[in-house]
């Protein structure tokens, strides 16, 4: 029984979108927005996901990527971490996965992403 669109991953955690875009910029509102959905259908099995931080920054686990980025983290209903996301202002975001979340990640359109088997972008 999958889970109905209404009910995937809840935000939790002490940062909210609102602290990230008080912290950073209006313009990471539309961002998270944009991504949350995407990254809601990837990763299924993600019940909850909390930002790392509310300062947008860039990235140390991804030196390559020359844009800031606010990080959320993906958890199983049990609390296993399945994932991580590098969310950019306009709504890009580079994911993680974790070993646990490498089984059970919804395939994106192949046309909006790049993959690898440890990472992808999805672009808007």
């Amino acid at each position: 029984m999958q889970r109905s669109p209404a009910r995937l991953f809840e935000i939790t955690g002490k940062i909210s979108v609102d602290d990230v875009v008080a912290r950073s910029g209006p313009g990471w509102k539309g961002g998270i927005n944009a991504a949350v959905p995407k990254l809601r259908a990837k990763y299924p099995r993600a019940a909850t996901a909390l930002f790392n931080g509310s300062q947008a920054h860039k990235s140390v686990k991804d030196p390559s990527d020359p844009k800031q980025c606010v990080t959320l983290s993906m958890f199983s209903e049990k609390g296993t971490r399945i994932g991580s996301a590098h969310i950019h202002e306009d709504g890009t975001f580079k994911d993680f996965p974790s070993r646990a979340g490498r089984t059970g990640i919804q395939d994106t359109a192949k046309a909006d992403s790049k993959s690898s088997p440890s990472e992808s972008v999805s672009k808007t």
